[in-house]
């Protein structure tokens, strides 16, 4: 359906701009429809675990936006660089750092999804200031929001503490969709190394039954 169809009605003189409405009319059909989409999108299942899916690759790139030392060298020419999977060559200021994502996701029924999201980073990235990292994560999980139209999320509670013996973040975050509320996430990452671990449940109400059964089940292996 276009935005004509949406906005009926005859074409009136607009005062505040020399367009008619009827010239405006597709324009807000479109606001319109992403509006809806949006909505609809954050209240299927397939949308939520969509939505965590963006909302984690933005947190992992928040966390590798540290400001980098005084002494580092500002680049003067640009290098070309082609991907070694042969995805795409491009010129870069800097030679690129390569950042590793893997997501995985269980949808037992249409009110919660279970995700695991692991972010492998490149030792040329500094993540020695693990409180600052995951102080990132937390800021890029609620701004991740935005990706779905009218969407905001809410921090309802961040602390630090420590998961198996690494420095870690646990917050709890509700996202409303057009001012209403469709989607709660309790979400505990924490940094081992080089690699950035995100565990989260996500739920339509803020109970989480079995969130704590996910966490302590969560071992990391290989380290």
């Amino acid at each position: 359906m276009t935005g004509a169809t949406l906005l009926s009605g005859p074409p009136v003189r607009d005062s505040r701009s020399s367009r008619t409405p009827s010239s405006l009319e597709p324009e807000r059909g479109r606001r319109v429809a992403m509006r809806k989409n949006g909505l609809r999108l954050a209240k299927s299942i397939p949308g939520l675990a969509i939505l965590l899916l963006a909302l984690g690759a933005f947190s992992v790139i928040t966390a590798a936006l540290v400001t980098p030392s005084a002494s580092a060298a500002q680049a003067t020419d640009w290098t070309a660089y082609t991907s070694p999977a042969g995805h795409f060559k491009a010129s870069f200021p800097t030679p690129p750092s390569e950042i590793s994502i893997t997501t995985y996701t269980s949808q037992p029924n249409t009110d919660e999804v279970y995700v695991v999201s692991v972010a492998t980073f490149p030792n040329s990235v500094d993540l020695s200031n693990s409180k600052t990292i995951l102080d990132n994560v937390v800021t890029g999980y609620l701004k991740g929001a935005s990706l779905v139209p009218g969407a905001q999320g809410s921090l309802i509670s961040s602390s630090h503490s420590t998961f198996r013996g690494y420095p870690a973040v646990d917050y709890k975050v509700n996202y409303t969709v057009n001012n209403a509320t469709v989607l709660y996430s309790r979400v505990k990452s924490f940094l081992v190394g080089h690699t950035l671990y995100t565990i989260a449940n996500s739920e339509r109400t803020d109970a989480f039954p079995n969130f704590d059964r996910f966490v302590d089940s969560f071992q990391v292996i290989g380290q």
